[in-house]
């Protein structure tokens, strides 16, 4: 029954977007031919999208891509940062050297 469904709506064209490939409800038992099935659907969608609308397609892998990069750089700069911040015991002797000879600043 779900097998027929699949090569029904595949066929069909449906409106392109992405739910017209997914089925509105799924038995546990055809879990399987589900997962199965779901990278050609998407193949086919992906297709689809890319030739009824390629620059939307490519403002969209713009965007996500940029997002990822952001997401990435912000995390390697931050793990650079911290490992660039750290002193050395050189360091860290002298700022102690100079908080025992000048004491607490005064607030301004």
């Amino acid at each position: 029954a779900y097998a027929s469904m699949i090569t029904s709506s595949m066929s069909s064209g449906g409106d392109g977007t992405l739910h017209h490939y997914l089925p509105s409800s799924l038995p546990i038992a055809d879990l399987p031919t589900f997962l199965l099935t779901l990278p050609p659907r998407y193949k086919s969608w992906w297709i689809k999208l890319v030739t009824e609308d390629p620059v939307h397609v490519v403002i969209e892998t713009a965007l996500l891509a940029f997002v990822v990069y952001m997401l990435l750089w912000r995390r390697l700069g931050r793990d650079r940062r911290a490992h660039r911040e750290k002193l050395t015991d050189e360091e860290r002797l002298e700022l102690l050297r100079e908080w025992k000879e000048t004491g607490r600043a005064g607030l301004v």
